[in-house]
């Protein structure tokens, strides 16, 4: 394998020996490779002065070899390219490469390694180690430069790498930083080298140094351009003006342009030729910079002039005086309240007595000066990353007690060049000298930081335009101490709260650069979070449980320092007595061997016994008879009447806290009671037990084959005591048989007799019979022959013959007539009701009332809270017809909204939710072109409830910012509830096809939305949930997924919840349940607590949302990872760059843990509309 090896020190880098070194160094490296496979040694051809006796006459080749071992330690090989070793068998991934970038710009060197285990990499400039500072600095492994300087950034840099194990080290190839500027322009005379005189041939230089080197210069005489002609000839960077003469004199410039910027020329040459009859300038007007607002001179005197004149730039006519402009009797021209307009050339122009005579003009340029404002984000380097969320100042850096800070200003722009400083806590000037000062690399450095150090440091840049400052608030911290260790084990009773408190003190910052946390130690997976105070260090215990034994430890961290912990603090929890399950009422099989355990839990342990209540009063069994539906009812009779303890019956006894019978008889019904005692304390609990014999069948149904039109039965004869229930079902329905009577009837014991089978009976016919001693069920089925012949002798009565057809015809006009007198009525209640909304519009209409809309959609809900029972609105699916609306503003709610389904045609799917399909659907014979339709097709009663209460809540509001329910269909399953829709759909999406990553559609796509446009839309969503939240709702699903969007950036929030497939993976199964995991709350994630605070905590996401164009929140996170760290509040939301100030610290507001610290949205809305003000957006 060959090898190449080269020779570096420790100050110049890689050398080379020259051709009387080699054998010398061929005896230093040749030892330690004598073991190594063969190597080949090369040397560089353009080889360099090596050690100083290879430059200095050597009489021997000994003495060379001696001094070369004495310089052993300073000369040491790099191998260059890959090593034969494997451990050293590594190479530059990506290799350095040089790069161009404008002065005053950043750029990056990369460098990196195929394998860095155990590698160090270091750059070099020029051979010498860089050294790195605010603006020059190492990123990993590659070199950041903040703004490059072609003073200090030019020149060969070299990234070195180095094996720490083996020492091995290679060095990339040298690239440089090819650095794009242009300085400033400078107009010289070139020839003649003395005072030009007329006739002679005058050549001017346009001087200016820049990379890459000037392509275009333009020259100017008196602010107007020369161009190519007889007189002028241009070679860059010279103008040659020939055989000049009185007529050419004037101020000559040059513009200067290269590939990253143009510059005027700084300096002027002035050519004032004398003549006979020329007017003698003595008096030359000058280059004026003012700042806007103020006065400014031109001075411009002539001898021998008949008379002067001023013209601005662009007029022909000379300037006279007014209320702006003055033209004193020397000459000069004076300027009041100086505006951007003025800016430009005037010219000062010499009239002369005699004709013939060329005019002299001299012009000067009037400049505005300006100066730029700090950038929060880009004007301190490096950034501030520990900044303070909760801080009032403009930036908050962190150090710790005995650091280092180095900062580096970048003043804004302006025109002249901002004179930039900075001043100390208390204002005073930071000087170059001391402990703070302004190094050599124009950084504010402060060293070996101390508490006093802490305070507001300014960076401060001005001009004649004025005074820009930035305040840099430094924060120091010390290291925490935690004190007054608990050492004692602590014991609570079960059920009791108690505060632990961690104590703690830091001489320095405290919250929140100082922040406390408790953990429970060797915790569970899915145990509850702590509930602790981090500012105070406060753990607060509520109602402990067994589970909160263990020990305890609290962590107290500054920034800047390790983690301190405080001794394990040992928890006792000493357990309340109490039933462990709690003794029911209990039904006992006669002539069997039952048992009823009675345990309880305590500290000490407690003795459970047993024994039978018999009660005086006559009328306690019927009070406990009213009332067997609330549990332990028999317990709290016997408590409060007379009763006396009996001793428990020979059959019956008592093992370890169970009471057995054995056997059970009838003399054992009665009362019965348990009583547990621990130490003074004592409880009981009184049950009845019943004996009674369960359901048997004697007689079952067996499988029956019937023909069309005869009889039939199938018997279901039970036994038990008390004697059991019996009850019929065809196909699990029980209700069906019901309408079948008398065709169809029940015997009394139990058999189920058809008189006249019809083909519709066949199927699979259940008997279930129920005592208090539990149901028995069994099923067999009934097949019917169809009959050719059969004609039903049956109607719905029974009857037959003439009396059939009359009682027939007698309900039906009955029937009929009923339903036109309520036609009738309800027609006129209408008439009237019409009429009433009328006049009340007009009269509301005239004091600026409401509308007929509002006034429809809050008539059909009596009440003012948004929490109605669910059956106030809606139909239960799948409920009986007595089942679906139980009110009279239900009936109306649901009139009012119903529409014909045969009107709603189908235009496409949106997605499937929770509920069902959601899809578009064009209706007829409304205003809405287009309407968005939810559909009920679960069957679990939690989706139920939750569809009608977003239905319910959706067809009370009435703001511009929500959607509105517009119709429903319910005359049949499954329910439909229309809603409003928008011609641009929803926001989520929107905000994705402005993203540039997102193909466009025919090469168009909408731009993305400006920082104004994002806030009108926070706004917004802002104020709908406002209104939402004051009647009393909540969300729980708030994401620009469910909110929609209009052409015109109007917003409408709604709920489609496409959780099913279009966003599941925005939705995270918890709990039997789909959650918006990422912009829900830890309160409602984990303890199920849904509030206007959790839609609060929701709404900051979906600002999030909107201001990085629909990115995924914490994409980088998995779910159940998001999960944990929701469970230990160990989620960290950034508000988003683009959003301002005052919005961010708004949105960590609503960010916070606690739900009682966050905003209400009365709060939000109006800060987020003061934000929407104040920024001119």
């Amino acid at each position: 394998m060959e090898r190449r090896i080269a020779w570096t020190t420790s100050s110049q880098g890689v050398i080379a020996p020259t051709p009387f070194c080699r054998s010398v160094l061929l005896l230093l490296v040749l030892p330690p490779l004598l073991s190594e496979p063969p190597w080949h040694l090369t040397w560089p051809s353009d080889a360099l002065t090596f050690l100083p006796a290879c430059t200095q006459p050597a009489t021997t080749t000994k003495a060379a070899i001696r001094y070369a071992s004495l310089r052993a330690s300073t000369y040491r090989p790099v191998f260059v390219g890959a090593s034969h070793s494997g451990e050293d068998d590594f190479s530059f991934a990506p290799p350095p490469q040089s790069v161009s970038v404008q002065a005053g710009h950043g750029t990056l060197l990369q460098c990196g390694v195929t394998d860095n285990t155990s590698i160090e990499i270091h750059w070099t400039r020029g051979g010498e180690p860089v050294v790195e500072s605010v603006r020059r600095r190492m990123e990993g492994t590659n070199l950041r430069f903040v703004r490059v300087e072609p003073e200090f950034d030019t020149g060969e840099f070299q990234c070195i790498a180095t094996n720490t194990s083996s020492g091995f080290t290679i060095s990339s190839d040298p690239v440089s930083i090819n650095i794009l500027w242009l300085g400033e322009a400078v107009v010289k005379l070139r020839e003649p080298t003395a005072r030009p005189e007329a006739g002679v041939d005058l050549v001017l230089t346009c001087d200016v140094d820049g990379n890459p080197e000037p392509h275009h210069i333009e020259w100017f005489r008196n602010g107007v351009r020369i161009h190519r002609g007889s007189h002028v000839s241009f070679r860059i960077p010279h103008v040659t003006l020939f055989n000049v003469s009185t007529k050419d004199n004037g101020v000559y410039s040059c513009k200067v342009a290269n590939d990253v910027a143009v510059v005027s020329s700084s300096t002027h040459f002035v050519l004032d030729l004398q003549g006979p009859g020329v007017p003698s300038l003595k008096v030359r007007p000058l280059d004026v910079m003012v700042a806007e607002g103020s006065d400014a001179i031109l001075d411009c005197a002539f001898d021998g002039a008949a008379m002067v004149e001023w013209y601005a730039h662009g007029h022909d006519t000379p300037l006279q005086n007014g209320s702006r402009m003055t033209i004193w009797p020397n000459n000069s021209l004076s300027i009041r309240t100086v505006a951007k307009k003025d800016e430009g050339m005037f010219q000062c122009v010499a009239i002369p007595r005699h004709r013939g005579v060329p005019q002299q003009v001299f012009a000067a340029r009037l400049s505005v000066a300006w100066i730029g404002d700090f950038d929060q984000e880009t004007s301190i380097e490096p950034p501030n990353s520990l900044s303070s969320s909760s801080s009032s100042y403009d930036l908050t850096y962190v150090t710790r007690l005995g650091g280092k800070l180095r900062l580096l200003c970048l003043p804004p722009d302006g025109i002249p060049t901002p004179r930039w400083y900075w001043t100390r806590p208390g204002g005073h000037v930071v000087s170059d000298k001391g402990r703070l000062r302004i190094n050599s690399n124009s950084e504010l450095e402060l060293d070996d930081i101390r508490l006093e150090d802490a305070g507001n440091y300014t960076c401060h840049a001005e001009n004649l335009a004025g005074k820009r400052s930035l305040v840099v608030n430094l924060i120091v911290t010390t290291p925490p101490e935690v004190h007054d260790h608990v050492t004692s084990t602590l014991r609570l009773h079960e059920g009791s709260s108690h505060i632990v408190q961690c104590s703690f003190r830091v001489a320095g910052a405290g919250w929140p650069h100082t922040q406390v946390v408790w953990t429970y130690l060797h915790a569970p997976t899915g145990r509850t979070p702590l509930d602790f105070d981090p500012r105070e260090g406060d753990l607060t215990l509520a109602n402990v449980t067994l589970n909160d034994a263990g020990s305890y430890a609290c962590s107290v961290t500054s920034d800047g320092f390790p983690t301190v912990h405080s001794k394990p603090i040992v928890i006792e929890i000493i357990e309340k007595l109490k039933f462990f399950p709690v003794p029911v009422n209990k039904n006992l099989e006669f002539n069997t061997v039952s048992r009823i355990p009675c345990q309880a839990r305590g500290a000490p342990s407690p003795k459970v016994k047993w024994t039978k209540i018999q009660y005086q009063t006559p009328s306690l069994r019927a009070e406990i008879k009213a009332d067997e539906s609330e549990r332990n009812t028999a317990a709290r009779a016997v408590a409060s009447h007379e009763h006396k303890t009996l001793p428990l019956p020979t059959n019956l006894r008592e093992e370890n806290g169970v009471l057995i019978f054995d056997p059970v008889t009838y003399d054992d019904a009665g009362y019965y009671r348990c009583t547990a005692t621990a130490g003074q304390d004592s409880i009981n609990v009184t049950i009845e037990v019943t004996v009674g014999v369960a359901p048997r069948f004697i007689l079952p149904p067996n499988d029956t084959d019937a023909l069309e039109g005869h009889p039939t039965w199938l018997d279901c004869v039970v036994e038990g005591d008390p004697l059991p229930q019996v009850r019929w079902d065809r196909n699990s329905n029980f209700n069906i048989l019901a309408h079948e009577h008398p065709r169809i009837e029940m015997l009394d014991n139990g058999t189920l007799y058809i008189h006249e089978v019809h083909v519709g009976d066949s199927g699979r016919y259940g008997c279930t019979a129920g005592n208090r001693g539990g149901f028995k069920r069994t099923e067999a089925k009934l097949t019917v022959k169809s009959s050719r012949d059969f004609v039903p002798q049956y109607t719905l009565s029974g009857d037959s013959g003439e009396e059939t057809i009359s009682r027939t015809i007698s309900i039906t006009l009955g029937a009929a007539g009923l339903y036109m007198a309520l036609v009738l009525t309800l027609m006129l209640y209408c008439r009237v009701s019409r009429a009433r909304r009328k006049a009340a519009l007009l009269g509301s209409r005239s004091k600026g009332g409401g509308s007929i809309e509002e006034d429809g959609l809050d008539g059909g809900v009596t009440g003012g809270s948004g929490e109605l029972p669910s059956n106030k609105l809606l139909p239960s699916a799948g409920s009986s017809e007595t089942e679906s609306v139980t009110s009279k503003n239900s009936k109306l709610s649901v009139e009012r909204l119903h529409f014909p389904r045969k009107d709603l045609q189908t235009v496409m799917l949106l997605g499937r939710g929770d509920f069902g399909d959601v899809y578009l659907a064009k209706p007829n014979g409304i205003a809405e072109d287009m309407v968005m339709v939810k559909s009920l097709h679960s069957s679990e009663e939690a989706s139920q409830s939750e569809f009608r209460r977003q239905t319910e809540m959706y067809s009370k509001l009435n703001h511009q910012g929500i959607c509105r329910v517009v119709g429903m269909c319910a005359e049949t399953e499954p329910l439909l509830v229309m809603y409003e829709h928008t011609d641009w759909g929803d926001l989520k999406q929107f905000l994705l096809a402005t993203r540039k990553d997102t193909p466009a559609p025919q090469g168009n796509r909408p731009p993305a939305l400006t920082t104004a446009q994002c806030m009108g839309i926070c706004h917004q969503v802002a104020l709908a949930m406002d209104y939402l939240s004051n009647h009393r709702f909540v969300h729980k699903d708030l994401a620009t997924r469910n909110c929609l969007v209009t052409s015109k950036l109007d917003i409408k929030i709604s709920s489609p919840s496409l959780s099913k497939d279009t966003y599941s993976s925005e939705y995270f199964h918890y709990r039997d349940q789909l959650v918006p995991l990422k912009w829900a709350p830890a309160e409602a994630v984990i303890e199920d607590q849904w509030s206007s605070k959790s839609d609060v905590y929701a709404y900051a996401v979906l600002c999030w949302e909107i201001f990085s164009q629909a990115q995924l929140p914490h994409e980088d996170i998995s779910n159940p990872d998001f999960l944990y760290r929701l469970e230990v509040h160990d989620i960290k939301w950034e508000p988003p760059t683009r959003s301002p100030s005052a919005m961010k610290d708004l949105l960590r507001a609503c960010w916070r843990i606690s739900a009682k610290d966050r905003p209400t949205f009365s709060e939000v809305s109006s800060q987020v509309g003061q934000i929407f003000v104040d920024t001119n957006v």
